[in-house]
């Protein structure tokens, strides 16, 4: 079968770091694994149970492997689905932003172009010299990436103050017009979002009558707890010898 998806550039099942996990799990040419993820992805039912069984073995097979979990890291899960995918015979058509029809990438990508979903999957912020002018991450949003700070009201993104062509990414390149406007359309999407939600039962989420109810029972369990920890430590292990081999 085949289906539609979006081309991640950070899933590469041919980098050379990545090749000895993917032969690993996968017999056949690494160029049969797509550079995808699970999400998004539209593809026929009949196909997605196919690929869905070998996905979670995949994923546990991944998760029992403490070198493919150090090589792969947070997008382990996302090669779990690409490796499944070329098990079960699926393929993907992977068209480039901006003609891809499901998502681009704020603040990365350049337009909406025939995206329907932005994925804000990086932190947004603007500097002008050395000086940051704005920033929204959504690692710091809210009760937090891994949901273990206190739950809070939906709040909105703040205004991001008027363009100017001296704008520059954090990481120093250029933030054009077309960044800035994409970025400014999903804020304000996101925003229109927030009010709809805090219409409804005060802001609370639903089946809550206050937000320290709300809290304690959103708190992880130790057993999630134990798992971002060890993915933390593999993640800071992969820099430490990055910067090593660099250094020398």
């Amino acid at each position: 079968g085949s289906g539609l998806a979006f081309p991640f550039g950070y899933i590469v099942p041919e980098w050379d770091s990545v090749k000895p996990i993917m032969r690993r799990y996968y017999s056949g040419p690494l160029k049969d694994i797509p550079g995808t993820g699970n999400s998004p992805v539209v593809l026929h039912v009949e196909d997605f149970a196919r690929v869905v069984p070998l996905w979670v073995d995949t994923t546990e097979k991944i998760d029992a492997d403490e070198e493919a979990v150090k090589v792969l890291g947070w997008v382990r899960e996302m090669y779990a689905y690409s490796i499944a995918s070329a098990l079960a015979n699926v393929t993907y058509s992977l068209p480039p932003v901006p003609k891809n029809p499901l998502m681009v990438q704020p603040p990365a990508d350049e337009a909406l172009g025939e995206a329907v979903i932005c994925h804000y999957t990086w932190g947004t912020f603007i500097h002008e010299g050395d000086k940051e002018l704005w920033r929204w991450d959504k690692r710091e949003y809210a009760s937090g990436q891994y949901g273990d700070k206190p739950v809070v009201p939906m709040v909105k993104i703040p205004p991001m103050p008027e363009y100017s062509p001296a704008f520059m990414t954090q990481d120093k390149q250029k933030f054009s017009k077309g960044k800035y406007d994409l970025v400014k359309l999903m804020n304000r999407h996101f925003n229109m979002a927030v009010d709809a939600l805090n219409a409804v039962n005060g802001g609370l989420p639903l089946g809550f009558e206050t937000l320290e109810e709300a809290t304690a029972a959103s708190k992880p369990g130790q057993e999630a707890i134990d798992a971002r920890e060890k993915v933390v430590k593999a993640e800071e292990a992969k820099k430490a010898a990055e910067a090593a081999a660099k250094a020398s």
